[in-house]
């Protein structure tokens, strides 16, 4: 592990085994973070930020050019991490960590994209809703304190990320921007790349992709310590759900552990 003037941290895996590379960035901010009047922004960011950049403005840019290089990526909303990750010809990782780089940097943040990823958004909701697994684990952040950032709905709708927003006068551009200018910094991001390349040449190569990425401006954001969420009267509940006809029956046991932040490496 080694890290980069800006302050990235980089984890360089030499693999001469293939011809091609592979690389996630992780960003620490998630739906933790999210502002209380737009729950899913993280995840509408995540969606939207490789549509377009300063440096290179065309909407399907970073698709495309993975494609032409046998390559593919997506990307994924936590709750304290936003995710992004790809993999790509060896001969095309160059150009691949340049546009996602540029992502990073300066994204657009086009309305022209927004309602149809805010549908996107809408949909994996709905895919949730019928998910054993993704309901339960909602409903045990419903018990959690209501200041709590676990109490708080992360995916994100279309009612609460467009009905609700154009009902206010939200500029939701001008949201995501503020959320990318707040949280998203270089001392926040972890790099990890695993390709035939030396480690000397991976440090070489990131350094120089992505040392433009801003230092030293970024806000803390939430952490599921940020306050404790199992006190009081969010503890020692007992909840019987009504299953839909295809799910397994299942008794689930939940308490709180000491958070193990001081452990973690971010």
């Amino acid at each position: 592990m080694t890290t980069l003037s800006n302050g990235i941290r980089l984890m360089s895996v030499y693999d001469n085994r293939t011809m091609d590379a592979a690389f996630a960035i992780a960003v620490n901010v998630g739906y933790f973070s999210d502002p209380p009047e737009l729950p899913g922004l993280a995840h509408l960011m995540e969606h939207m930020m490789f549509l377009g950049s300063k440096e290179f403005p065309a909407e399907n840019e970073v698709d495309e050019f993975l494609s032409s290089h046998r390559g593919s990526a997506n990307a994924r909303t936590e709750a304290e991490a936003t995710v992004y990750f790809a993999k790509v010809g060896l001969e095309g990782l160059n150009g691949s960590l340049a546009r996602f780089s540029a992502a990073l940097s300066e994204p657009l943040f086009n309305t022209t994209v927004y309602e149809r990823e805010v549908h996107a958004v809408d949909e994996e909701h709905r895919e949730n809703l019928v998910n054993q697994d993704r309901v339960v684990s909602e409903l045990v952040n419903q018990l959690a304190d209501e200041r709590s950032p676990l109490h708080h709905f992360g995916t994100g709708n279309l009612t609460l990320l467009y009905d609700v927003p154009k009902a206010k006068g939200i500029d939701m551009a001008a949201a995501l921007r503020d959320f990318h200018r707040r949280f998203y910094c270089a001392e926040r991001m972890t790099v990890v790349l695993r390709c035939g390349l030396s480690l000397d040449e991976q440090h070489l190569l990131i350094e120089s992709r992505f040392h433009d990425i801003r230092s030293g401006t970024c806000e803390q954001p939430r952490n599921f310590q940020n306050p404790s969420p199992f006190v009081g009267a969010s503890v020692g509940n007992y909840v019987r759900m009504e299953a839909r006809s295809t799910w397994r029956p299942e008794m689930i046991l939940t308490w709180a552990v000491p958070s193990l932040k001081e452990h973690e490496s971010w």
